[in-house]
């Protein structure tokens, strides 16, 4: 309990920053759509930035983002902050060239890439994705050493110079938008993202030097390097196979008969994801350091504890969410992307699309602990296995689903596969914990899905009060925000739900200290 009470200011901060980022985001999306619809040009761009975005994850960033901050604290307390940080400098250095390396290649290799990938592109189409490609090849090496620099930070516990450089990509992005030349297109959309990229990089950089100095060392056998391996390796396998299962989804939208629908449908998963984020971001940001330190002190009473407590947490906050995604999604696409050239039939579109999607907050948000469990534990072979079958016999179905029903069987698939997924995980956790799931478990989930159904009852009745007025989207996503929420937590309070209990404690028991 301790644990959480310990995290809950650094929480609250990082909400309050990735709330502004997702206003940052979301501003940019909205003038994306605003400014060229969708259509040839936002696909094409979309498909460009995917391909660099995908390929930093599997090559460096993603995979060792988790597994450094467990190990370098590991480290630190074995041997001391100068040799572990001369390690980490080697780590680094390594991780540079082959981010670099990954890039060049890239370059050259990009117009067989995006023919394999979007073979489903009209000519035109796929030359417009190459020239971004292009473009955008040095972000394999910026997003992954900022995902490394990033976790670095977290394991000393200093989470607020990372946030600041993830806020210089959408600001970057948006002042692109207004200040190069308007003949560029959506390219000086491109543009703008490389400059907040390297702006966010230097940042990390900079105020991390101290700690963790640059240093011409190039020594790969230390056990620091060897361990963040050892426990990546599996992940590795995995990602490869997540990776790939990105590939032919995207060659699978390629080829649906609607020009725009590699648009609508990362406009959906931005929707979608950002939810997520919101829910378990800050929460499984914060504690992640803290659940590694109380692994390598061995106190596994404490760590199962404080998975316990915040896993209820995180689904405490997951339900209402899903809630008003599901039901107010055509208002939030309106309200978003409902103006400049983005049609009717796109809004419509996509506002399905986020409603089929809406099913996977609970599940991401719950593999977002899971996930960093399994490297806290160094349990990450078995998962990654399941994980690889699931992904992609997975990919298989999404495309007989996607032929034989479209755009909307291909997400109702990919939506099932997910949830599936995260489900094998959360069981395999289960059983490496040797979790007794009993009443004290299940009682607060039980709970937050009986006032998440009585919330979607009482908005029900406000929408049917309310559409009937026929007033603007706007008002009437706020009336659904304000009353959900009121009305959730309420229904929480009348059942006595532990959790929330134990949040409102919280301010009070600082006051008093």
């Amino acid at each position: 309990m301790n644990l959480l009470k310990r995290t809950s200011t650094i929480t609250i901060f990082l909400i309050i920053i990735l709330i502004l980022k997702s206003a940052l985001s979301i501003l940019l999306r909205t003038l994306i759509v605003s400014h060229f619809g969708a259509g040839t040009e936002t696909d094409a761009y979309f498909a460009a930035f995917s391909i660099p975005q995908q390929l930093s994850d599997f090559f460096i960033g993603g995979i060792l983002f988790a597994a450094i901050i467990p190990v370098f604290q590991k480290r630190r307390v074995e041997v001391g902050n100068e040799i572990s940080a001369l390690e980490m400098a080697g780590f680094i250095n390594i991780s540079s060239f082959i981010l670099i390396l990954s890039s060049i290649l890239y370059l050259i290799f990009t117009p067989y890439i995006i023919r394999i990938i979007f073979s489903g592109f009209e000519i035109q189409k796929q030359k417009l994705t190459i020239t971004y490609a292009r473009l955008f090849s040095p972000l394999i090496f910026l997003f992954g050493l900022s995902l490394i620099y990033s976790s670095l930070y977290h394991s000393f516990r200093n989470f607020f110079i990372p946030a600041l450089s993830t806020l210089m990509y959408p600001l970057c992005s948006i002042i692109s938008l207004y200040f190069l030349p308007s003949t560029l297109g959506i390219e000086r959309l491109v543009y703008g993202n490389l400059m907040g990229s390297m702006l966010g990089i230097t940042i990390l950089v900079v105020f991390i030097n101290k700690k963790v100095p640059l240093k011409w060392f190039f020594q790969y056998r230390t056990p620091l390097i060897s361990s963040i391996f050892n426990i990546s390796l599996p992940v590795l396998i995995e990602n490869l196979f997540l990776k790939l299962a990105i590939f032919i989804r995207n060659r699978i939208i390629s080829i649906l008969p609607i020009n725009g629908a590699l648009t609508m449908i990362e406009l959906n998963l931005f929707i979608i994801h950002s939810i997520g984020a919101f829910i378990s971001g800050p929460i499984t940001t914060a504690i992640f350091p803290l659940l590694g330190e109380q692994e390598a002190q061995k106190t596994r009473n404490d760590l199962i504890a404080s998975f316990q407590k915040t896993f209820s947490i995180i689904f405490l906050f997951a339900v209402p969410s899903n809630v008003f995604i599901f039901l107010g999604a055509e208002s939030l696409v309106k309200i978003l992307f409902g103006h400049g050239k983005f049609s009717e039939f796109e809004c419509e579109t996509t506002a399905r699309l986020i409603i089929i999607t809406s099913f996977v907050i609970l599940p991401n948000s719950i593999q977002s602990l899971v996930g960093r469990m399994f490297f806290i534990l160094q349990y990450t072979k078995i998962p990654a296995i399941i994980s690889s079958i699931l992904v992609m016999v997975g990919a298989i179905i999404c495309y007989f689903a996607a032929i034989r029903y479209g755009i909307y069987g291909f997400m109702i698939a990919a939506t099932i596969g997910t949830s599936i997924g995260c489900l094998c995980n959360f069981i395999l956790l289960i059983r490496k914990l040797h979790l007794s799931l009993n009443y004290h478990f299940f009682s607060p989930l039980i709970k937050s899905i009986f006032a998440g159904l009585l919330m979607a009852g009482v908005l029900f009745s406000i929408e049917a009060i309310y559409k009937f007025k026929a007033q603007s989207e706007l008002i009437y996503l706020i009336i659904m925000a304000i009353t959900g929420t009121l009305a959730y937590f309420i229904f929480c309070i009348i059942l006595k739900h532990e959790d929330l209990k134990y949040l409102m404690e919280i301010p009070f028991k600082k006051i008093n200290k």
